[in-house]
């Protein structure tokens, strides 16, 4: 019974996954019709990275609405739609509908999950409700930004703006039924390389199927908690790889005298990135290795001139580079200091040298699959780039300089961008690692499936289609990490709050012992009362006199776990188990509603 209620999503959830699908269809017709109709597989990527280049022009450079935007790109999918059929060319993917099809299991349940991770509700959901309650990307003169980062590029919140205004209000799950989209489509572009290397015209059933579980759940550096959340971690992966895979087909293709295959496959790459730029501060360091990394791949084919590969560089890298410019421009003008920036040298952390490397390798130690796969596509990359080899073996020297150097940034920002805590725990290390896991598994299964000729039986194709259509059921009380204390919890207090909150008020979330989950989570379900919500946590060493001089100028408290200070503070007992609503009066604090424990 626990299974079948974690699967199903109600009524409104599901009118948000059918406006997501709708939105993703859109974007995939708009990345074909401008994107080109080769490797058809990465239409959904082309397109979001289009309308990501163009929300940051029409929202950010230009500050105007977005709804010309969603009007303007109905338009060119009714106009990319009408072309594509002039062509005999079908709208979607040959292969995008089963793929569909078959992730569908996974896709109900991650509809029919809430919020529930840290950055979810520090960043990422308020870039999309910022898009869809302002219709506006963050500038002067505009309602403030409620996330941790108002500068960070909004490109992953253009398919749940678009969804959003579909449905008629924010799809919270949109976030993450937009990452599981980009991953069936990396899935699907991992079926056709091994439906090719087979000779065959299209991946049938099982091969997609395969190709949805390398993506997925089987994947080594797939992480349910990152990958079917609102985090951009998912969408850099698939952008990255997606990207590099048809930088490379283009240059193979220029190789091979396939002038017009390959200006179409680089110009379908710089669509791709530019999402990719769009998507997170940090991944302009992405761009530019991978840029490093296939200028070294033009100058190893003696096939093709100086002049060429600099052409089709330039066709690859600078719309990328264009989004990204006029991005900081707009940052530079309107939100100066609002994001992640790197110390001065002086406060740099160079002593902790040692401490940070011990941490990386004892994370790599423990994620083996990631690792396991970075070093065998670095030894296989380094003797590619010895012997220049064209073919798979090209692809995967490109993955391994991009992987090493992302390696060598992450360890640049421990040192000069976090906190020194931060860097000699080196925090997040395995989830900015997931940054390139896709371009990992991308390159070893095409150096596998075109090198090795690997054949797989048939029991283990259906075997494959068997997992992705029952995997998630199955796996539904695990998927369903929301569903863990406290997380119902905090919602429930916070929506059954939310009536006794108005314009005007003040709330403090009080959890002296927590470090500011419970805040968080509560600010965001508590975002349309229209008070202001702040958070008391990280001070379990406070006393009465402290607690009492920060809570002053608040009218209500939500008091999660008290503490003998916070007791003292507000003059009420209060057992330790409990959460309290409390507001201030002429006599002091009252009580307005409790809850017992951690389950709603």
């Amino acid at each position: 019974m626990e299974t079948v209620s974690a699967f199903f999503p109600d009524i409104g959830q599901a009118i948000g996954l059918l406006a997501v699908l709708a939105a993703a269809a859109a974007l995939a017709v708009l990345g074909a019709a401008l994107g080109g109709t080769t490797w058809r597989e990465t239409d959904l990527a082309a397109g979001w990275g289009l309308g990501a280049a163009l929300l940051t022009l029409v929202g950010g450079t230009f500050g105007w609405p977005l709804t010309g935007l969603g009007a303007g790109l109905a338009v060119a999918v009714a106009g990319g739609a009408w072309w594509l059929g002039r062509r005999s060319e079908p709208p979607v993917a040959p292969g995008a509908v089963l793929a569909v099809a078959l992730v569908l299991p996974l896709l109900v349940v991650v509809a029919a999950m809430v919020p529930s991770q840290w950055d979810e509700f520090s960043q990422w959901l308020w870039n999309a409700a910022y898009l869809v309650e302002h219709d506006r990307v963050p500038r002067q003169g505009l309602a403030a930004h409620s996330g941790s980062f108002p500068a960070y590029p909004f490109g992953a919140a253009l398919l749940p703006y678009l969804a959003s205004r579909l449905a008629g209000g924010l799809i919270e799950q949109a976030g993450a039924l937009g990452n599981v989209m980009l991953l069936a489509s990396f899935g699907l572009v991992m079926a056709r390389i091994m439906a090719d290397s087979q000779g065959l015209s299209r991946p049938g059933p099982a091969l997609v199927a395969a190709g949805l579980l390398l993506a997925t759940l089987a994947g080594p550096s797939f992480v349910a908690k990152v990958a079917l959340t609102a985090y951009a971690d998912a969408g850099t992966a698939v952008l990255l790889a997606l990207g590099a895979f048809l930088g490379w087909a283009s240059i193979e293709a220029l190789a091979a005298g396939r002038d017009g295959q390959a200006r179409t496959l680089a110009w379908k790459a710089g669509l791709v990135l530019a999402g990719m730029v769009a998507f997170k501060q940090s991944n302009l360091v992405l761009l530019v290795l991978l840029g490093v990394a296939i200028a070294v791949a033009f100058l190893q084919e003696t096939r093709i001139g100086r002049g060429t590969a600099l052409g089709h560089l330039i066709l690859i890298f600078a719309l990328p580079v264009l989004v990204l410019m006029l991005w900081r421009s707009h940052v530079a003008t309107h939100l100066p200091g609002a994001e992640f920036t790197v110390r001065p040298f002086a406060n740099w952390s160079l002593d902790l040298l040692p401490d940070i490397l011990a941490s990386m390798g004892h994370v790599a130690i423990n994620k083996g699959g990631h690792f396991g796969s970075m070093a065998v596509v670095a030894g296989l990359g380094a003797r590619a780039l010895w012997r220049r080899r064209p073919g798979p073996e090209r692809l995967v020297a490109i993955a391994a300089l991009v992987t090493l150097g992302y390696q060598a940034f992450l360890l640049f920002a421990y040192v000069a961008a976090f906190d020194r805590y931060e860097a000699a725990a080196a925090a997040s290390y395995w989830r900015y690692n997931l940054h390139v896991g896709a371009l990992l598994t991308l390159a070893l299964v095409t150096w596998v499936a075109y090198r090795r000729h690997w054949r797989g039986r048939a029991w283990i194709g259906w075997l494959a289609v068997a997992l992705v259509v029952a995997g998630p059921a199955l796996l539904a009380p695990r998927i369903r990490f929301d569903r863990e204390p406290p997380h119902p919890f905090l919602r429930h207090v916070a929506q059954q709050a939310a009536p006794a909150l108005g314009a005007g008020d003040r709330l403090a979330v009080v959890d002296l012992t927590d470090s500011g989950q419970t805040w968080l989570a509560m600010r965001w379900s508590l975002r349309g009362s229209r008070a202001r919500v702040d958070g008391l946590f990280n001070l379990a060493d406070a006393d009465a006199a402290m607690v009492a001089a920060r809570l002053a100028g608040y009218t209500h408290l939500i008091v999660r776990r008290a503490t003998p200070a916070v007791e003292s503070a507000v003059g009420i007992p209060m057992p330790a188990e409990q959460a309290t609503l409390l507001q201030r009066s002429h006599e002091g604090w009252i009580i307005l509603k409790r809850w017992n424990g951690d389950k709603p």
